[in-house]
Formats: structure tokens, sequence, C-alpha cells
């Protein structure tokens, strides 16, 4: 069965290519072990509103949480991995299922899958007080990132994406508050791809190495929209804006709330909005130079864009002309890193484009 919206309860069947290989699975987003159950015949899958909340019910805030007051809105997520003695185990399987819940959103859906404990844990997760001086969540570094699995169904129910990432707590005042923003990384880890959808229908980038669900910040308990709105605002007189999108957001299948989809301020962004080859006569060339940060080789390359020039800097990167009239489009490598190509927004003109953010939507639960 296909990820995503069903209409009736169903009976789910999972099998095996591997003669002799046993499929183990988890429906609380853990990843599957071989001490996890033994699938032997279909599971049902409904509609899991009437189960008792679980991961909502947990304090994210030293004092004064408030739970949900009645029971919230449940899917189930079915994460499934082949096992057989002798032979490596199979990749984890990750499906997301909702029955009759479609019709209650008209936003996008975000369904995020990882163990309980990288959220919960007081130790490891990243999203309680737990026992790290001022709070787990404000522990900064990849030691607390998570791993995390991504599925974006868009507002047609189709499954636009879905894949591991890591994911970290964003924010500064607004990571004390009980709904916390995250920061998705699909490139952070062996073997992640940038994620590849064209997650803000207004504008034309269709790949992003991190994008945020983030819950308006500090207006989480006003209007839950301020910054959103005074950057559509500014957008309109060609101001560098974020794009941002209302989503419903589901951890481990549990209804967790209203987020914004939102453009990572990062150097990516910086790269795909920023751009001066609209100064240029006739012939644009447009150029990606690129600086290394001193303090980690893991990290992504901090880079800058600029026109009419090259060079070689600290990583032994040398900026390379695209192809005239081409788009501007050039593709640039770090080391052994794969290759990305770069397109600046404004096409073949090369100059910088602006255009609204959408994504107003009901307050729906």
């Amino acid at each position: 069965q296909a990820a995503g919206f069903h209409t009736n309860n169903f009976q789910l069947t999972l099998s095996v290519t591997n003669q002799g290989a046993a499929i183990h699975y988890t429906l609380d987003g853990s990843e599957p072990t071989e001490s996890s159950p033994l699938f032997a015949g279909p599971i049902l899958i409904t509609n899991r509103t009437a189960a008792p909340n679980n991961l909502s019910l947990i304090p994210t805030v030293p004092s004064g949480y408030q739970p949900p007051a009645g029971l919230v809105f449940k899917g189930t997520v079915v994460r499934a991995k082949a096992f057989k003695t002798g032979a490596l185990q199979s990749a984890t399987v990750t499906r997301t299922f909702f029955i009759d819940g479609r019709a209650r959103y008209t936003v996008p859906v975000i369904s995020l899958a990882t163990e309980s404990a990288n959220f919960f844990d007081p130790n490891i997760g990243i999203y309680v007080p737990g026992n790290a001086p001022g709070g787990n969540y404000s522990q900064r570094g990849n030691n607390w990132e998570r791993p995390v699995h991504v599925e974006f169904f868009e507002t047609d129910g189709a499954l636009a994406l879905a894949q591991d990432a890591g994911v970290k707590i964003h924010g500064n005042t607004s990571q004390n508050f009980p709904i916390k923003g995250l920061d998705l990384d699909g490139t952070g880890g062996q073997g992640r791809q940038p994620f590849r959808h064209r997650i803000f229908p207004e504008r034309a980038r269709a790949e992003f190495a991190h994008f945020l669900l983030r819950p308006s910040g500090q207006d989480y308990y006003l209007a839950l929209m301020r910054d959103e709105f005074m950057q559509s605002l500014a957008a309109e007189f060609g101001m560098e804006t974020q794009a941002a999108r209302l989503a419903v957001v589901f951890l481990n299948g549990e209804y967790w709330g209203l987020h914004y989809l939102k453009e990572k301020e990062d150097a990516d962004f910086v790269a795909y909005r920023r751009t001066t080859c609209a100064t240029l006569p006739t012939t644009r060339t447009c150029r990606r130079s690129w600086k290394c940060p001193t303090t980690s080789t893991t990290r992504s390359p901090r880079f800058s864009i600029t026109a009419g020039t090259s060079g070689t800097t600290g990583c032994g990167v040398r900026a390379r002309p695209a192809v005239a009239g081409a788009g501007c489009s050039s593709t640039m490598t770090s080391g052994s890193a794969v290759s990305r190509p770069w397109r600046p927004p404004g096409g073949s003109t090369c100059s910088p484009t602006t255009s609204n953010r959408t994504g107003r939507g009901p307050n729906t639960r």
C-alpha cells in the first residue's frame, strides 16, 4: 500500500524477495531489530485517534506544560527491515498511513519517524529539559543531531519526498517553548541526499540541504504568524526573505501541531538568492566561489557568489564560469564530494528574483 491517506481500514502485507529472510517491524517509530515483532500476517491499519495520547503527554519544558485537552489525530508509522542469517540486513522501509485524514488539512503534512528516545530521553533527547545544563534542547553541535525519517505529503495527498535525515533543535528563546523549531538536514549523514522537492511552489528552488519546521518562534503563544506575515510584506518591496508555508507535523504518528515550513538562511540560501550577474553586459558569466570553514571539515562549505571573477579558495576549489546563455548554471566539486548544480533564480538573465510567499491556512488540528 502507498503511504499517505486512505479512506477505509485495510490489511497491510509486508513481503521480501530474498527467500529465507524474516521481516521484523515496529509501529512506534523505532528502528526494527531482530527483537522487534516478527511479521507473520497482515497488519490492520485503522484510524488510531481513539488510542491514548502518548508523546504529547511528555513535558517538554521544566514547568507549566499543558498537554492536549483531548485526544489528538493519529496515523500509523510502519517501519520494517529484513534479516537473514549470514547476510546483511536490509535498509529500513518506513511508511506512514492515515485513515480519514486528508480532509482535515488543507496544508502539507509532514510525518517524522524516529526513536522516541531521540526526542524525549533525559540523557540524549533533544526536545526535553533532560539532564544537560540549560536543558537538552539548548545544546548545539553535531552531537545533538538525531536521525529521523521524513515524509512530506502535499496538499493533494501525494507523497512528495521520503528520506532519512538529521534533526536538531532550531531557535534560541523559542527553544524554551513547549513546541520547538526543528532543523531538518538532508545531507549531513552518510549516504544522505538533499531534499529534492519544490517545497515552496511560488519559488523555483527545488533542492534544499536543510529546511525548517518552525512554530513561528516567539509568536508561538500569540498570533502564530507575525514573522511570516512581515516577511511576506517585505517581499513586496523586493527584499530578500525566507519562503514559508504552513504545514501540519506528526511525530511517530501523533499529531504535533502547526509549523511553518521555512527556508533556512544558510550558505545554500545565500548562494541561491544572491547574485550580481544582472549588472553584467550582454554576455553574462556567472561564477561560484567557495570558502571553507576552518573549524570543521564535516560541515558544508560556506561560499559566496561573485560575477566575472574566479580564484582558488582554501578548500582547493576553483570558481568556474558557466556556459554563456545557458542560465548561468555551473557545477562545483569539493574533494570527493558529489558535484551539485547551481542556478541563480533569474534564469538565463542572471537577475535575482523575489516572489511572495503563500501558506496562510486554517488553524486545523
